[in-house]
């Protein structure tokens, strides 16, 4: 199982708020509310293929997803980072406490599970703006990992800042230092030549890329010392 959450968009929903709990929930609490919404919210509970039942299709998904999230503590940690540094692209509505799931419905009844929708008005703001936010966030979480010791996890956000933006050099280079400390050289030199390929200027890539610096420094020594010699060709010693 990933130890982050898989859907880009999760962070946009308050899970708490779809569980019906608080964000200081116990294990047992969750569990004892999602087991309560879906019991009520089992297609099994609709047998004539409806409205209704599509509509409690999606939100037995919609809580099991938010369920999965909350109970995992790696998951739940990502899902709060992200929540935390990607705050302010949130629908003002949103920030603290969005519209739960409805808190009572019927099986057998002529109306149907909806959903309440809030109409607001999210920052002008483009995915790709969003995404390279959401990358950087990740890619500090990674950084803060390493001051801590904490290469795997750190390997982990590094990981997912490339996936959220992979051309970026710093984050394929900081990930090189990473597989380094862990002893993985041909994962590492692979991440620094990564990194010079989107910025050739890239100090820590070039630093370590094995041929890199050092290779360029002992070809202009050379170039150096034929161009002195040509040049004191004939000189008296």
């Amino acid at each position: 199982m990933a130890d982050y959450i898989d859907d880009d968009n999760l962070w946009k929903e308050d899970l708490f708020a779809t569980l019906n709990v608080t964000p200081d929930v116990t294990d047992s609490e969750l569990k004892k509310s999602y087991l309560k919404l879906a019991k009520k919210f089992h297609p099994d509970k609709f047998p004539e293929e409806n409205q209704e039942k599509k509509d409690a299709q999606k939100l037995f998904s919609k809580i099991t997803v938010a369920y999965n999230t909350l109970i995992d503590p790696q998951k739940k940690s990502h899902y709060l980072d992200l929540r935390r540094l990607l705050a302010v692209h949130l629908p003002e509505n949103n920030q603290s406490s969005p519209t739960p799931i409805p808190s009572s419905t019927t099986s057998t009844g002529s109306n149907p599970v909806k959903e309440e929708k809030v109409e607001s008005k999210a920052p002008d703001v483009s995915m790709e703006t969003v995404r390279e936010q959401q990358a950087r966030g990740l890619y500090d979480l990674g950084m803060t990992e390493m001051k801590r010791n904490k290469t795997d996890k750190a390997i982990d956000y590094f990981k997912q800042a490339i996936a959220a933006k992979v051309d970026i050099a710093e984050f394929h280079s900081q990930l090189g230092l990473a597989y380094r400390l862990k002893n993985w050289e041909s994962m590492a030199q692979s991440e620094f030549k990564i990194a010079l390929k989107h910025n050739p200027r890239d100090k820590v890539a070039s630093t370590n890329v094995t041929g890199g610096a050092s290779k360029d420094k002992k070809t202009e020594e050379k170039k150096g010392g034929l161009f002195s010699n040509l040049f004191n060709f004939g000189k008296k010693k």
